[in-house]
């Protein structure tokens, strides 16, 4: 009589198979993920810095409100928001510095649990500063700058800004040019990708 079948050691490998195969398929599939987040969420954050940018260039302001000066992509506290300042009409705006650039005109967004955002500013002497976590734009011209101008931030070619998981992997950047070029590098593993 001759028996057809598996013997117990081939359905153990069998099983072992399947699940190597699954586990590394798994592993694949949130790894992809993971970056669409990355990917999704500078797409945003590009998008908040236009927006701001823009803002200048068309002096925004809400219905029966003071005159723009600048309006701030600000970066704290694993969120960003749009602040601006503002003036009478008839007088000038305030010195060009972020501590008159207060009044929020974006409500703050949360980045998702476990990403996080940093920044680094290139400067025309060669130096890299981290963490200049606004980007100013002046009305009327929508002139760029870093930090404050009184502190000589004009000299900036301009700010990486990173997004990336809270591990330090998977590194998504976006370079704001001191020309007001706002551009998306995609993911690097740098900490610094942009070239200014």
């Amino acid at each position: 009589m001759n028996k057809k079948g598996f013997t117990f050691i081939e359905v153990i490998i069998i099983f072992t198979i399947v699940f190597i195969m699954t586990a590394i398929l798994l592993g694949t599939s949130y790894k992809g993920r993971s970056k669409k987040e990355i990917e999704s969420v500078a797409r945003e954050v590009a998008a908040t810095i236009r927006e701001a940018q823009n803002y200048a260039l068309t002096g925004k302001q809400k219905e029966n409100d003071s005159m723009p000066c600048a309006f701030k992509f600000k970066i704290y506290n694993n969120q960003y928001e749009i602040l601006r300042s503002t003036r009478n009409i008839d007088t000038a705006c305030p010195p060009d510095d972020d501590e008159h650039i207060n009044d929020s005109f974006l409500k703050p967004v949360q980045l998702p649990k476990g990403v996080r955002m940093n920044s680094v500013t290139e400067r025309y002497n060669g130096s890299k500063n981290s963490n200049d976590d606004n980007v100013i734009f002046l009305v009327p011209y929508g002139d760029f700058i870093v930090t404050e101008r009184k502190n000589d931030a004009t000299d900036a070619k301009g700010i990486d800004i990173r997004i990336e998981r809270g591990d330090g992997s998977e590194k998504y950047h976006i370079c704001v040019h001191a020309t007001g070029l706002i551009e998306e590098i995609g993911f690097n593993e740098n900490d610094f990708a942009c070239s200014f």
